[in-house]
């Protein structure tokens, strides 16, 4: 009968406890100016040092969408966890960084950027100051040697010769000293234009 299917269809609701207080939810301001401190407790050098051989999963790779709110809310105990694990290893997911800060991916996408920081295993990484110099020098050196034109740069062609530099390492350098001429994102840009300056 439609009673019974009525009735089938029905849930419980269960009351675990009651809150006596009004809570107040105010804005809070982002802290950006935490994000280089926190890419800067491990700088990448060249080293290929971030895989993961502690066990702690890679929770995104590149490209993957965000956490939506709802999926925040319900999993904001095993969010917490993974920020600790992170900051014990140093290296950050971009929602890491969000929720440690405190701002939306809009405010960290464009610190990042400004920052030139590049994704690495899923990570954001910010390369040494001493290994960018070294790197940017190298990139020099082989536009000379292989007569290529700075103003048309081909990634491909750099990490052709420059095999032992990681090719994330390579565009973020080109971002530092450059800027992407195939109207691409800087993390995924294929030509690039140095800077005369």
């Amino acid at each position: 009968s439609s009673s019974s299917v009525d009735a089938a269809h029905k849930s419980t609701l269960r009351v675990r406890g009651s809150f006596s207080k009004v809570c107040e939810l105010t804005r809070t301001r982002p802290r950006i100016e935490e994000i280089e401190a926190m890419l800067a407790e491990r700088l990448f050098a060249g080293d290929d040092d971030d895989d993961d051989d502690d066990g702690v999963a890679v929770e995104e790779e590149e490209g993957a969408p965000t956490t939506t709110a709802s999926s925040s809310i319900s999993s904001s105990s095993s969010s917490s966890s993974s920020l600790e694990k992170q900051r014990t290893r140093h290296v950050y997911t971009i929602d890491a960084i969000a929720d440690a800060v405190h701002a939306s991916d809009e405010e960290v996408a464009a610190c990042l950027e400004t920052l030139h920081a590049f994704p690495l295993h899923g990570h954001m990484r910010l390369l040494s100051p001493e290994y960018r110099a070294s790197l940017f020098l190298a990139v020099l050196h082989t536009c000379l040697a292989e007569r290529l034109d700075i103003d048309a740069l081909h990634v491909a062609d750099l990490a052709r010769v420059l095999q032992d530099h990681h090719i994330a390492a390579l565009r973020a350098c080109l971002s530092t000293y450059g800027a992407p001429k195939d109207g691409a994102p800087r993390h995924e840009a294929t030509m690039w234009a140095l800077s005369r300056d």
